[in-house]
C-alpha cells in the first residue's frame, strides 16, 4: 500500500514523467501472467506458444479456406492446432503443466467469421457439452477427452436458438472437416 501512496505522490509531484511511469508499470504487471492463477487452465495463443510450453500434438488444415460449411457460412481458418490440455504451473505460472489423457483443439479464425457465433450457431454434437467455446482474440476450443484416431476430425454444424440451448440441437447447417498434418 505504502508503494501505491508513494507513487501517487510522486505523480503529484513531478507530473507527466511519473504518469508515464505509471502507465508503463501497469502495462507491464497486466500483460503478463501475475494474474494467472497455478493449477488455472491454459490455451496456447498460438502454434509457436504451443511449442514452447512443450504441449503441442500436431497441426491441422482445412481443404479450402476460408472454409465453406454451406451457401451462407463459412470460417476463415488462420491455424488449427491439437495439443494436450494443460495447467499453469511454476513460480509465475510460465510452465505448463500436462493433464494426462485430456487434449485440446485450437482454432484461431477471424471476427467476421465468428459472426453470431454462439447465439445463432455453433459446432459440436451438443450445444452444453462436446462443443466448440469461445476463448481469447478470435478463436475456439473444445476439450477431447481421448486422442483423436482418425487423421481427418469432422464436427457438426448446428443451428442455435433459445428452444435449443436446452435441448438437443435438430438443425444441420453442414459439417467442420480438419486434417492433421504429417509430422
Amino acid at each position: 500500500m505504502k508503494c501505491i501512496e508513494s507513487l501517487l505522490l510522486s505523480v503529484k509531484e513531478y507530473g507527466r514523467p511519473s504518469i508515464f511511469v505509471c502507465l508503463l508499470l501497469s502495462i507491464t504487471i497486466f500483460s503478463c501472467n501475475f494474474f494467472v492463477k497455478n493449477g488455472g487452465l491454459g490455451v496456447s495463443l498460438n502454434i509457436e506458444d504451443s511449442k514452447t510450453r512443450k504441449v503441442f500434438i500436431n497441426e491441422y488444415k482445412v481443404d479450402d479456406n476460408p472454409y465453406r460449411i454451406n451457401d451462407s457460412l463459412s470460417i476463415n481458418i488462420k491455424s488449427a492446432w491439437l495439443e494436450y490440455q494443460w495447467r499453469y504451473a511454476g513460480e509465475n505460472s510460465e510452465k505448463a503443466e500436462i493433464i494426462e489423457n485430456n487434449y485440446q483443439m485450437i482454432i484461431i479464425t477471424d471476427k467476421q467469421s465468428l459472426k453470431g457465433y454462439n447465439f445463432t450457431w455453433f459446432i459440436g454434437s451438443k450445444y452444453t457439452d462436446n462443443a466448440f467455446y469461445e476463448g481469447y482474440d478470435n478463436n475456439i476450443i473444445i476439450s477431447l477427452d481421448s486422442f483423436p484416431k482418425r487423421n481427418i476430425i469432422e464436427w457438426k454444424v448446428q443451428s442455435l436458438n433459445e428452444l435449443n440451448r436446452i435441448s438437443e440441437p435438430k438443425i444441420i447447417l453442414g459439417k467442420l472437416s480438419v486434417e492433421r498434418l504429417s509430422k
